[in-house]
């Protein structure tokens, strides 16, 4: 069992989450977003009293993360991953308290202002050189996580597939959500580099205060701890 706790990127106290609008990210084939650490999450999201929770599964996405295959082979599979995600937690998704929604990867690519975004943030990469370092220092740090080294075709392979990932999710994640009223995104990492400058620039530049990072944070219960908590409601 783990207790859940959210870190907000800017100075938030917790009765400025009851009623707002929450986002729960959703990175699919990832360990913090399976079992017990989601229903955590589920649980804190609940305790918090927010007013709506978005489920935004990022399932195709993912595609940019394979390594081999067909562009076709990898954007099925990454469907299909997704596909079962969301039957695999269907059960826990439905223990939220509050109004709920669930968005698709696929379904943001398709709007309109998706692509209005994402020739904005496109043209800032190749133009502002303090925006094209944010986003190049953060590929550094999945490379250096990775042990990748500079100058091989493995480093190459993956500098490409992790731009075009981030050039794809940045539109959607913040000038789209905080315009759609996302208050607050939820997401068990905190905001990279190229995350944070996006922000700044797309969304704060605008005098738009929505679209805040809150980070999950897990702490595995001791088992006395555990076993405390079912005593204490086995007598409610």
């Amino acid at each position: 069992m783990y207790k859940v706790s959210l870190q907000a990127q800017g100075k938030f106290q917790a009765h400025e989450y009851v009623g707002k609008t929450a986002l729960l990210l959703i990175s699919v084939g990832k360990e913090y977003h399976e079992g017990e650490k989601l229903a955590a999450t589920v649980d804190k999201i609940n305790v918090a009293g927010f007013g709506q929770c978005v489920i935004g599964v990022a399932d195709t996405l993912q595609r940019h993360n394979y390594a081999t295959g067909s562009a076709r082979s990898n954007y099925q599979k990454s469907r299909d991953r997704g596909d079962a995600w969301l039957r695999d937690h269907e059960g826990t998704l439905a223990k939220l308290s509050m109004r709920r929604e669930i968005l698709r990867w696929d379904d943001l690519l398709r709007r309109d202002d998706y692509s209005q975004y994402y020739h904005l943030i496109t043209n800032e990469y190749y133009s502002n050189p303090e925006y094209r370092y944010a986003i190049n220092d953060t590929i550094g740090v999945f490379a250096e996580r990775n042990g990748l080294v500079q100058g091989t075709r493995e480093h190459e392979d993956a500098f490409y597939r992790s731009l075009f990932y981030i050039l794809e999710e940045c539109p959607i994640i913040m000038p789209m959500w905080a315009r759609d009223g996302i208050d607050f995104i939820i997401y068990p990492k905190q905001m990279t580099a190229a995350m944070s400058k996006t922000r700044e620039i797309f969304v704060q530049n605008g005098s738009d205060a929505r679209a805040n990072w809150l980070a999950v944070k897990f702490k595995k219960k001791s088992q006395s701890h555990a076993d405390e908590e079912t005593e204490a409601l086995a007598h409610d």
